[in-house]
């Protein structure tokens, strides 16, 4: 969890792992290993955070990402648009879903079956975008998409399942409803 990074400096293991990385490219001599060793040390000073400090940085960011979402960048410094997702998972979900994410130049269509208490199974297709879709028209880009989907419904064999869909679509949008965007 993030309280554990917070409060564990692994100060011991760092320097055992620098030592190793300098032995392996071929720094055997004492004096140049001592010397090369105190430049990253002062180097890796400088990224060195106290517990408070990082504790008062988290603080802000909360608060600013609160403000970003009341009011945007009025009332904050990081400009937040709401997901208008009614409620988180609590473990007692079950059924088959079909998850997609287009996410840069890739696209990725799963299906998930949940059982509480049980791993989740999946089957998902993953294919890199081709520039025809990437760089037309806006029909062009869904179009693929919805192929892509129907294709791999139908090769699972549950294309008549009526399974709910949710869709990560990885470009800045302003959310105007659970199931609305327009692209930035």
């Amino acid at each position: 969890a993030w309280h554990q990074l917070i409060t564990h400096h692994p100060d011991d293991h760092i320097q055992r792992s620098i030592k190793r990385d300098i032995k392996k490219l071929g720094f055997y001599h004492v004096g140049t290993l001592h010397v090369y060793y105190l430049q990253l040390e002062s180097v890796m000073a400088e990224f060195k955070l106290s517990n408070n400090t990082l504790r008062r940085m988290m603080t802000h960011m909360n608060d600013n990402m609160d403000k970003g979402l009341e009011g945007g960048l009025k009332g904050s410094t990081i400009a937040m648009l709401p997901s208008f997702v009614p409620e988180l998972p609590d473990g007692t979900e079950r059924g088959k879903y079909v998850a997609m994410d287009l996410g840069g130049t890739n696209l990725r269509v799963m299906i998930m079956e949940i059982e509480p208490g049980e791993p989740m199974r999946t089957k998902q297709f993953n294919t890199r975008m081709p520039n025809a879709a990437m760089h037309g028209s806006g029909e062009q880009l869904f179009d693929y998409i919805a192929k892509a989907l129907a294709d791999f419904l139908i090769e699972k064999d549950v294309a008549h399942d009526n399974l709910p869909v949710g869709f990560t679509f990885s470009y800045p949008c302003d959310q105007t409803s659970l199931r609305s965007a327009t692209l930035l």
